[in-house]
């Protein structure tokens, strides 16, 4: 199968309808959600636009040049087993007919910011953000420019991710390489509160926005909880309660409000 005919493949999902029926689940007051619009498809593009000049390699990074971050506006519901603060260590690579392939991939993520009045937990839209994975004599910066909801159920959540990975050396600063991803993530619940199972599929593209893969890579990692969720009421500028507080009351929500 040639490049520019593999790349058009697209991944269903979730139903072909704009926004699913919202059905009621075992798992305490958290609904089913479909986010998917229109014919619910993600699509690998073959390419993407390039990076600005002062994130490309060669140039020292400072984060003034990253998009601005935490400006995302909404909110949707997440199972209890997703929300936390997460760690995980490694990547793990599966190629048909091929070793597995294990990446030191160390980062954190924490998942649920606010509990409405029910009990139920919430996650905020507050992409872009940029998470920092270790990894020796270099760091990466994750840069998540969108973290789009695609399903929420009792046991899974589907997550579309464009964001750019970028790595810089710890000795004098410079940017090393900056790849471009798409990715979808998909998450189901590990062993009751320790673990997230997570498996990922996606494609790279170089900084020129030129394709790295000639198809979509595969991955799979754990997630192992270092906390459990906790609400966040202000962080990095934001007042996280008043923006629930204020999105419940924009979209009708307002006996879910929580209590100050």
């Amino acid at each position: 199968m040639g490049l520019s005919k593999f790349l058009r493949l697209v991944i269903i999902v979730a139903s072909s309808a704009a926004i699913a029926s919202v059905m009621a689940i075992p798992q305490g007051h958290c609904q089913t959600q479909d986010f998917a619009d229109g014919d619910s498809r993600v699509e690998f593009r073959a390419n993407v636009a390039p990076v600005p000049l002062k994130l490309q390699a060669g140039a020292t990074f400072q984060e003034s040049n990253l998009p601005p971050q935490n400006t995302g506006k909404g909110w949707y519901r997440i199972p209890s087993w997703f929300a936390g603060y997460w760690h995980r260590e490694t990547l793990v690579e599966k190629k048909f007919g091929y070793p597995d392939r294990s990446q030191v991939s160390q980062r954190d993520m924490r998942r649920g910011y606010q509990a409405d009045h029910r009990g139920d937990i919430w996650h905020p839209r507050n992409e872009p953000f940029t998470v920092r994975v270790d990894r020796g004599d270099s760091y990466d910066l994750n840069n998540t420019i969108e973290m789009k909801p695609l399903q929420v159920t009792a046991n899974q959540v589907v997550l579309e991710i464009h964001a750019m990975g970028i790595r810089v050396s710890k000795a004098d600063g410079r940017i090393i390489s900056n790849i471009q991803k798409r990715e979808m993530h998909t998450f189901r619940p590990g062993k009751p509160g320790r673990t997230i199972e997570a498996e990922s599929t996606g494609m790279g593209y170089d900084e020129q926005g030129r394709p790295l893969l000639d198809k979509p890579f595969r991955k799979y990692y754990t997630e192992y909880l270092k906390a459990p969720f906790k609400p966040i009421r202000s962080e990095d500028g934001r007042d996280y309660f008043s923006d629930f507080c204020a999105y419940l009351q924009s979209t009708n929500q307002d006996d879910l409000i929580p209590v100050k």
